[in-house]
């Protein structure tokens, strides 16, 4: 029998809420909430408990506020998941590293 409780571990990032536009700038040569993801990524301003690892709820905390700030409001990222429970990080690289692998827990 399926878990129904526990679902898929699927996490969907939306850049914007139904009915709101999603924001390109040719200044950064992107879309608002993908320059920011990849700025989530790629330095470890979004890391803010210092682990070396930016979780799913500081990718949301830190892409939502700068997506948000930088429209003026008018876009709002949202994330949507199936279950809760489920907790992983994203490692940040290092200068001239190679990927490493991602690290699951459940609380």
């Amino acid at each position: 029998m399926v878990n129904r409780l526990c679902g898929s571990g699927a996490i969907i990032f939306s850049a914007s809420h139904g009915g709101e536009m999603s924001f390109e700038s040719t200044k950064i040569q992107n879309g608002f909430f993908t320059h920011e993801v990849i700025q989530a990524l790629r330095t470890r301003d979004a890391d803010t408990d210092h682990d070396g690892e930016v979780s799913v709820d500081e990718l949301e905390a830190y892409v939502t506020l700068n997506v948000a700030s930088k429209t003026g409001g008018l876009q709002r990222p949202t994330v949507d998941r199936d279950n809760l429970a489920q907790r992983f990080g994203l490692p940040i690289p290092q200068a001239g590293a190679q990927s490493g692998s991602v690290k699951t827990s459940s609380r």
